[in-house]
C-alpha cells in the first residue's frame, strides 16, 4: 500500500499527510501577513514632497558677503565650527564672491560643490 503522501488521486491533487498541512498552512500564513505588511507600510509611508517644496528649498540661497554662522549652519553638511568660521570670514571682508568660501580651512572642492546651489550668485542673497 502506498503511504498517503505518495498518492496521487485520479484528479490530480496530491494528498497530504496532517504535518505538511501544516506547513502549508504556515506558509500561506506567513505570506499573508508579509503582504499586509507590505500593503500597511505603503500606506504609512509619508508622501514624497511635492514640486513645490523642492523648488522652494532650492531657491534658498544665502548670500555669502554677510551670512550669519546660523545661516551657513542651515546649509547641508555644514557643523557648528565651520559654519563659524565661514560666518567670520564674512564678517573680515575675506568672502567676496561665492568661491571664495574655498579659501576657509576646512572648505574643500567637495563641500563647495554641495555647497554651490545655495549660494547666491555673485554675493546676492535669494529668499
Amino acid at each position: 500500500m502506498l503511504s498517503p503522501s505518495r498518492c496521487v488521486t485520479a484528479i490530480g491533487f496530491e494528498l497530504m499527510t496532517p504535518p505538511q498541512r501544516s506547513s502549508k498552512r504556515r506558509g500561506d500564513l506567513l505570506l499573508a501577513m508579509l503582504l499586509l505588511t507590505v500593503t500597511l507600510a505603503a500606506r504609512l509611508a509619508p508622501p514624497p514632497p511635492s514640486l513645490d517644496e523642492v523648488t522652494r528649498a532650492a531657491a534658498h540661497q544665502i548670500d555669502v558677503t554677510c551670512a550669519t554662522a546660523a545661516e551657513w549652519r542651515s546649509l547641508p553638511g555644514l557643523g557648528a565650527a565651520r559654519a563659524e568660521a565661514l560666518a567670520e570670514a564674512a564678517r573680515r571682508g575675506e568672502l567676496r564672491a561665492p568661491e571664495d568660501i574655498m579659501k576657509v580651512p576646512g572648505i574643500g572642492p567637495a563641500t563647495w560643490e554641495r555647497l554651490r546651489p545655495h549660494l547666491g550668485p555673485d554675493g546676492e542673497a535669494t529668499r
